[in-house]
């Protein structure tokens, strides 16, 4: 179980990118900028969240236009 989330600085969930069973390996995912209702974002910093049962990542994004 994998799940690859943006949230801004409030800690607010943004967009979900990935949620779901994933087969180990190496994978990409692409953030265009929207949130999970379709709708743009403004430009700012951004949490990017990675969780599995075997580890946590954060880090700090920045969505510049």
């Amino acid at each position: 179980m994998v799940s690859l989330r943006v949230s801004n600085v409030a800690g607010q969930a943004v967009r979900t990118l990935i949620y779901g069973s994933m087969p180990g390996g190496t994978f990409t995912s692409t953030w265009d900028g929207r949130n999970n209702r379709g709708y743009m974002v403004p430009a700012g910093i951004y949490f990017l969240s990675l969780e599995s049962r075997q580890a946590r990542v954060r880090t700090k994004i920045v969505l510049m236009r």
